[in-house]
């Protein structure tokens, strides 16, 4: 029997269990179980989204009119556009190779369905909050596994360090975390990512320990762009904190976060060689810095990179050089080439997709931060200004660390944190917690 979907009626089961498997597999898109069909490996999230997909357009009809005051309705708009120029590249470009070519777009297509899925299924103040408990979960689960892999050195089925073809399988240290993602520098991503939505925890304690937690794996994977992000986004949660909660509630909450956050700093200042830390910000700065003088170093390698990503955006005409080409172009075109990965989604975009897909993506993300500041100076109601802080935050967090992995574009977490943040911005009834 087919259960309908009642708009003005709180979370129904069918609803709970859509969204569920969407936020879920979403930031856990390889629980170690893979079907080998068509000449594709399909994980749970390439299986779980599109079916969610397909049973809420039969649950609830396909709807088709375009509310733009809905954030998230632009997100949707442009990955419709994006997907359509990107099969023209497809079959127009040479650098195409077409499995990669099509696992790309497969998974441009499985955001627009994430973010169709929660346009249809978040209507109210109880389904966002339903949201923010799944990715609170998933995200302590995630650091409970890390710990246990750096303490274990054992990993996920999933991590590079259990697949034999991955020179990380070789490391000497596996004391390392990958979570549920593929190497070091996605598993940092992917939690720096979500940190923003320790916002909503209600427990303050909590709320810290976590945060800690995330700064302490990052060191250890040695993941300073994502710390830096964490870092710029607190600072940025700081200032406008003192429009958020009366004076003596900040004074307190300002000092008990500033000697926690202190030892943390001090951590990935100077850094440790206890809780198997050995990496801090100011040795990093200085070895790239100095790296780049001599031309060795990951600083002076992205700079090549980027330097030849403009030169094949620029051969292209303006255009692109298609789905997954970059690591064609490069293996074509770039002599001696040691990394033949972006490196910065925006680059990626951009040397894949053009200046049109680029500027629509960077106008959406805009145009997101930018509603969620103008509202949080306007607003009255101390709830809504919490949820549209936590908007500008995950912005700032998802710009600087989709710098940090080789590739960005195919992560599924990604799509998720703009959904839920763009129906953030829309809804004015998001959950009350703590501060």
């Amino acid at each position: 029997m087919i259960i309908p979907l009642n708009r003005e009626s709180n979370i129904s089961s069918v609803k709970r269990i859509l969204l569920a498997g969407i936020v879920l597999f979403s930031i856990i898109p390889d629980i170690g179980i893979k079907l080998q069909l068509a000449g594709f490996t399909w994980t749970a999230y390439r299986l779980i989204v599109p079916s969610s997909l397909f049973l809420v357009v039969l649950l609830d009809g396909f709807h088709i009119r375009i509310d733009y005051r809905k954030y998230v309705n632009r997100w949707i708009v442009l990955l419709c556009v994006w997907l359509f120029y990107g099969g023209i590249l497809f079959f127009a470009s040479s650098y195409v190779e077409h499995h990669d070519g099509l696992i790309e777009l497969l998974s441009i297509f499985n955001g627009l369905a994430v973010m169709y899925c929660l346009e249809r299924l978040v209507k109210n103040k109880q389904d966002i909050e339903f949201c923010i408990e799944l990715v609170l979960f998933v995200l302590s689960l995630n650091i409970i596994i890390a710990f246990t892999e750096i303490l274990t050195g054992h990993h996920w089925l999933a991590s590079a360090y259990n697949d034999s073809m991955s020179s990380i399988s070789r490391y000497e240290n596996r004391n390392m975390a990958t979570g549920f993602m593929y190497n070091m520098n996605d598993f940092s991503a992917m939690i720096s990512c979500l940190c923003p939505i320790l916002l909503f925890s209600k427990s303050y304690l909590k709320k810290i320990l976590l945060f800690s937690s995330v700064i302490i794996i990052n060191l250890i994977n040695d993941a300073t762009i994502c710390n830096l992000a964490i870092v710029i986004a607190v600072g940025f949660y700081c200032f406008f904190l003192k429009n958020l909660s009366k004076k003596g509630t900040i004074i307190k909450r300002v000092l008990a976060f500033s000697s926690v956050f202190g030892l943390v700093f001090i951590l990935i200042m100077i850094g440790t060689n206890r809780l198997l830390v050995g990496n801090n910000l100011i040795g990093a700065v200085y070895r790239q810095f100095s790296n780049f003088q001599g031309h060795t170093g990951s600083l002076y390698i992205r700079y090549n990179v980027y330097r030849e990503s403009i030169k094949a955006w620029i051969n292209s005409c303006f255009l692109g050089i298609g789905p997954a080409g970059f690591t064609n172009y490069f293996i074509a075109n770039v002599k001696d080439a040691i990394v033949v990965n972006p490196h910065s989604l925006f680059l990626e975009i951009l040397t894949e997709y053009g200046v049109a897909i680029l500027s629509g993506f960077a106008i959406n993300l805009w145009v997101l931060f930018y509603g969620s500041y103008k509202r949080y100076t306007n607003e009255k109601i101390k709830y809504i200004r919490r949820g549209d802080l936590f908007v500008m935050m995950q912005v700032i967090v998802y710009i600087i660390a989709s710098f940090a992995p080789s590739s960005f574009l195919g992560y599924s977490y990604q799509w998720l944190i703009i959904a839920i943040s763009s129906n953030m911005v829309y809804f004015s009834g998001l959950p009350q917690s703590s501060i």
